[in-house]
């Protein structure tokens, strides 16, 4: 299951959660796409570990500028 997929699965899961008239998803389905969130979230915490580690180096390069860059916008996401 993709990402854009596993989000619309949870995201129609919590509207029947919270009383929408419409067919409950798989209890298995549910649970891998719960998987797929989970994992996506973690590399985005990775990614935004490893960006800030090469921003804060005391020498600021091209790269180092950059990474402080993609640690702005990913955390601008959420």
């Amino acid at each position: 299951m993709k990402l854009d997929q596993a989000i619309k699965t949870l995201e129609a899961h919590n509207q029947w959660r919270r009383g929408r008239l419409m067919p409950q998803h798989n209890p298995t389905e549910i649970g891998m796409a719960i998987d797929v969130v989970l994992r996506a979230a973690k590399e985005h915490q990775t990614l935004s570990m490893v960006m800030n580690q090469i921003a804060d180096k005391p020498r600021k390069t091209k790269e180092q500028r950059l990474a402080k860059s993609c640690v702005m916008f990913l955390e601008s996401m959420g």
